[in-house]
Parts: C-alpha cells; structure tokens; sequence
C-alpha cells in the first residue's frame, strides 16, 4: 500500500506543477462530482425532462453514494495532502479511499448515458466522469486507487440498481402510499446506521 500511496504522492505533485491556471478549471470541473451539483441535476431532471428519470438518477445517486460512503468508514485510509508533500487545492474532510466524487459521477453520467441512449450523451458522460476523476488527483485530496476503487462502486451501483429496478417499481407500485413512506422510512432509518 505504501507503493500506491508514493505514487500518488508524485502524480499529485507532478499534476499540480502543469499550470498554475488549471486551479480554477480543476475545481469547476470537481464541482460536476458534488452532492451540491446533483441536488441542482436531479430537480431539473425531474421537472424538464422526466420525472421517472429523475427519480430514477437519485435513487442510482444514493446508492452511489451511500456505498462509497460506507466503504471510506470502513477502509479509514487518508488522503494525499495529509500524509504528503502534497498541496491541498480542495480539502475534504472525510477518509479518501474510495473517492465518492468518482463513485457518484460514474453512476449518474454512466447511468444518464445508458437511458438516453445517444452517442452525444455518452460522450459527455465519459468526458465528464473522466475529469471529475483527474480533477480529484490534480486537487490533491486523491490517489489514483482512490478514485479508480470509486469508479468500481459506481458500476457496481448501477448494475445492482438495473438489477432491482424493475422488480422495486413494481413492489412499489402495488402497495398503497401508506405502504410506499413506510418502505422509504424504513431503508432512509438502515441507510442512517
């Protein structure tokens, strides 16, 4: 592990020295990754193009999320900038491994990618899942394994959720809303703990 962890190290340091004035890029480009940037997505989704697929992005978004989460708690591995010569562009204040930044992006724009089924959506959620990943190492808050664990997740989310999707739509719809909040309480409560 230590291997991994040097070498992240210099890739950081070495991304870091390219440009002065891909700072601003860099961060922009990361802000594409955040919860904040999602919680603007989904709602647009919702309201001007689908609902079911807004929907359908969140539920993949928390499962993304929720794993990464649950992985980083368990894994408790740190950062680049706190154990190396690396300077923080971005600061986190959670564990590094795997990196939800890159976990949540490959499930969202992998996942718009596939219900959209255009050769212009794929290309930008390639593109956009890429960067958010390189923005992640060049902000110095991960190692490449970091962000590569991430992009795992984030497949496995969206394999799992595909897997699912149609049997939990159904289950849902045939129980009454009484039913329904009680289900999402329910898994909100064991996502909780």
């Amino acid at each position: 592990m230590e291997n991994l962890i040097q070498f992240g190290i210099r890739l950081a340091q070495a991304m870091q020295t390219m440009s002065p004035g891909l700072d601003t890029f860099m961060r922009a480009t990361s802000f594409f990754g955040t919860i904040e940037f999602y919680l603007l997505l989904v709602p647009l989704l919702y309201w001007l193009v689908d609902s079911r697929l807004g929907i359908r992005v969140l539920l993949v978004l928390l499962s993304a999320d929720i794993l990464g989460t649950y992985t980083k708690q368990l894994f408790h591995q740190p950062r680049p900038y706190w154990v190396g010569d690396v300077q923080p562009l971005s600061t986190e204040p959670s564990y590094g491994i795997p990196s939800t930044h890159a976990s949540d992006s490959l499930a969202v724009w992998g996942y718009l990618g596939m219900r959209l089924q255009k050769k212009w959506a794929w290309t930008v959620a390639v593109i956009l899942i890429l960067l958010i990943g390189i923005s992640r190492l060049y902000l110095g808050v991960h190692f490449p394994h970091d962000v590569i664990f991430g992009w795992i997740i984030g497949a496995v989310a969206i394999f799992i959720f595909l897997k699912l999707e149609d049997r939990a739509i159904k289950f849902l719809q045939s129980q009454t809303i009484g039913h329904q909040m009680s289900t999402v309480f329910g898994l909100s409560i064991l996502f909780y703990w």
